[in-house]
């Protein structure tokens, strides 16, 4: 997973851990796209003795396992929850999308485009220049 998408997770755990449904539909979303196996989803379903998770343990459980998924699980994560039957779903994919292109907007306008390196090249060799000639003229 892209660490843009791992810090989205992280920014937004509170509000996923609050309104995610990890239902069927998204398990096996999930499974049949590759990004989940069996044994992910029997960790997800129930505890290690056997006895069945509760909404918020699949929750916590499924959001734990989700960054170390592979560099597709966020992508087909959303496509599952746009696929979900539950509407609370749907908005989670709308919101974290939204949220997944503010943050690609922020991380592009860190990095300087070509127009701007070449302004600042431009600049360092004026400097340069006028470096060299105040030199000669002392």
């Amino acid at each position: 997973m892209e660490t843009v998408h791992r810090e989205l997770l992280k920014k937004l755990t509170l509000h996923l851990r609050q309104n995610l449904e990890v239902d069927d539909d998204i398990v096996y979303f999930m499974i049949f796209r590759g990004i989940i196996s069996n044994a992910d989803r029997k960790e997800i379903n129930k505890h290690p003795g056997g006895a069945v998770r509760d909404r918020q343990e699949r929750v916590n459980t499924f959001l734990d396992l989700l960054p170390f998924l592979g560099s597709q699980a966020f992508t087909v994560f959303l496509e599952a929850l746009q696929d979900s039957s539950l509407q609370g779903n749907i908005e989670l994919a709308d919101k974290l999308r939204l949220e997944e292109s503010r943050a690609t907007e922020k991380t592009d306008e860190d990095v300087p485009s070509e127009g701007e390196l070449e302004s600042v090249e431009s600049g360092r060799q004026m400097e340069s220049k006028i470096e060299s000639h105040e030199g000669h003229q002392l």
